[in-house]
């Protein structure tokens, strides 16, 4: 009898043991797959001052190419051949003269992208830049 009880005690402290390993295996997946989500969803701020554009830079250049693509459309709808490249070369041009690459140019829109209201305060401005600009050419 003494035997069987030994056997039980021991059967169940293994399997009690197995029990709370298993349990632990468990819950380190379960912590580590949420330590995962949670570190994947933290966005790292890699837009910093000298990868982002200031707002009057980018209303500038907007406004631009904005002019430069209507530019474009026309030249397009009148058949001119090389639109595409007149207007390549403009954007190319502009973005020589104000020391800006695609990157940032692209970099500091998606930054602006994500911050609605400065996004809808850019271009209240380029709106306003172009109907002062639209008033001066109709006085001519």
């Amino acid at each position: 009898m003494l035997i069987f009880v030994w056997l039980i005690n021991n059967y169940c402290t293994n399997i009690i043991k197995q029990s709370v390993y298993q349990y632990l295996c468990e819950m380190k997946v379960i912590g580590i797959f949420f330590l995962f989500i949670l570190t994947s969803c933290y966005q790292k701020n890699v837009n910093t001052k000298s990868s982002v554009l200031d707002k009057n830079t980018l209303v500038f250049l907007l406004k631009e190419i904005h002019l430069y693509d209507s530019e474009y459309k026309i030249n397009k709808q009148n058949d001119i051949s090389n639109a595409q490249l007149i207007f390549k070369n403009k954007c190319d041009s502009l973005f020589k003269t104000h020391n800006v690459n695609a990157k940032k140019f692209n970099s500091s829109i998606k930054f602006y992208s994500n911050m609605p209201e400065n996004l809808e305060d850019i271009y209240s401005e380029i709106l306003n830049q172009l109907t002062k600009e639209k008033t001066i050419l109709n006085q001519q």
